[in-house]
């Protein structure tokens, strides 16, 4: 699992290109708390109350984000949450069903990086990765996204079940543990007389992506799989 961040008392990046390391020292930070506080969406008694309790979310096995917790606690959908973040930051929010993205796009943020935080390049500009994320403030996702775009990176808002639909149109059902794949040995799916399958062996990561890809067929009550070669 991730390493989770806590952005308490933290200062982030205005939504500007970030091209070199140094960057973060030339430009003014905002903090979290005075976004969100500029946003309407938190006073600072619920900033206090709130944080403390997601750290206690935590540190007690939770994965829930920080701007999901305040979200929910707050009463509003994340879409709701997102839609006065994004007026407060003035960066987009983007709805990921209605954009088509290109494949050269795709590419600048590796499967590995995309899948792990929740993250898609959506669009290319004068040499400027446009990003959507539902946890923009991250800093290891910032690190993760900057070291794949290799340039300039600006951020655009979007709800954590958008990004997971667009991760699976546009890298494909399965695509992490292919990823985790290619990385190893090629693939032998040879299994010996009363051989057992570990978790660490490719043949348990071939299950995985099987598993995975039956899984998202039923969910979306499909009545055939097809299989693709990508490059």
């Amino acid at each position: 699992m991730p390493k989770l961040s806590l952005y308490s008392g933290r200062n982030f990046l205005p939504n500007r290109p970030l091209n070199r390391p140094d960057s973060t020292t030339e430009m003014a930070y905002r903090s979290l708390q005075a976004i969100l506080e500029r946003a309407a969406l938190v006073t600072p008694a619920q900033f206090r109350d709130w944080t403390a309790a997601w750290r206690a979310s935590v540190e007690g096995g939770g994965t829930e984000t920080q701007l999901g917790f305040f979200a929910r606690e707050s009463g509003l959908t994340e879409e709701q949450f997102l839609h006065r973040l994004s007026a407060a930051l003035e960066w987009p929010f983007v709805e990921l069903g209605k954009l088509t993205i290109e494949n050269e796009v795709r590419k600048r943020v590796s499967t590995k990086v995309a899948f792990q935080f929740s993250v898609i390049p959506v669009n290319a500009e004068n040499g400027v990765l446009q990003v959507a994320a539902h946890n923009p403030f991250d800093p290891a996702m910032q690190a993760a996204v900057q070291y794949d775009a290799k340039g300039p990176v600006q951020y655009a808002l979007a709800t954590k079940a958008d990004i997971e639909k667009a991760l699976k149109k546009y890298y494909g059902v399965g695509a992490e543990t292919l990823d985790e794949m290619s990385e190893d040995e090629p693939i032998e799916l040879e299994l010996g007389d009363n051989r057992e399958i570990t978790g660490d062996d490719q043949d348990a990561s071939v299950i995985k992506f099987v598993n995975q890809v039956v899984w998202e067929a039923f969910k979306e009550r499909a009545t055939d799989i097809h299989f693709e070669p990508s490059e």
